[in-house]
């Protein structure tokens, strides 16, 4: 009982903004129980929040030495790889997660991701739309969808307004890049590839949004 205690007060305070207390509570709770899962995810959740990914990792890795098949920590982990540009390991870890909770919708995300940074465009649109079909309300898929629509060498451009408008619908932030390039497309007369900018997904003001969906996961452990 003191062990789920000290994980439901460390889950309280944290969500308080008391990240210092939280991770006293969970150290505490894994010098009793070094293998105790939710102290461990709990913690590498704080940890990669601060962006400290080396240790987070560390962390879930020691959770899922506990229990290899833990879908959360498996997509967690996915998580912290992409962040690090370790697309490959990301991939792997999603795959692995969807083994065992074959409804992730964040591990579709991400795998669209992935996908459309290795060039792989019909199975990056696969897997953003597995994604929405899962969760229909999911904004940031629908955002990416959007962008992939969007980024193609002839864009999409009926495709590309309809996922973003449904991501605004769902309360996803206005994003004026795109707003300006579905803009442009939509005049009378414009030759869209031509005169109508993409918004680049790699110059920060236009991302892909799986790291946002991440840490609306994590609000939930």
């Amino acid at each position: 009982q003191t062990e789920a205690r000290l994980i439901t007060q460390a889950r309280s305070i944290y969500a308080g903004g008391d990240a210092k207390g939280a991770v006293l509570r969970y150290e505490q709770v894994l010098k009793e129980k070094p293998k105790c899962i939710a102290a461990l995810a709990g913690l590498a959740y704080i940890r990669m929040e601060q962006k400290y990914y080396d240790e987070a990792e560390t962390l879930f890795r020691r959770a899922l030495s506990v229990d290899e098949g833990d879908a959360f920590c498996l997509e967690m982990l996915g998580g912290i790889l992409y962040e690090q540009h370790r697309f490959d390991e990301a991939l792997a870890a999603f795959n692995r997660s969807l083994e065992q909770k074959p409804d992730g919708a964040l591990c579709y995300n991400y795998i669209g991701a992935i996908s459309q940074k290795k060039g792989e465009m019909a199975a990056a649109e696969q897997a953003f739309l597995k994604a929405i079909t899962i969760r229909p309300n999911y904004a940031d898929a629908h955002f990416n969808l959007a962008l992939f629509y969007a980024l193609q060498k002839t864009p999409f451009i009926d495709l590309a307004r309809k996922h973003y408008r449904k991501a605004r619908d769902l309360g996803g932030p206005q994003n004026p890049m795109m707003e300006d390039f579905l803009n442009k497309a939509s005049k009378p007369g414009s030759e869209t590839q031509k005169s109508a900018a993409k918004p680049d997904d790699e110059n920060g003001q236009v991302l892909l949004k799986e790291n946002s969906a991440l840490k609306e996961k994590l609000k939930t452990l």
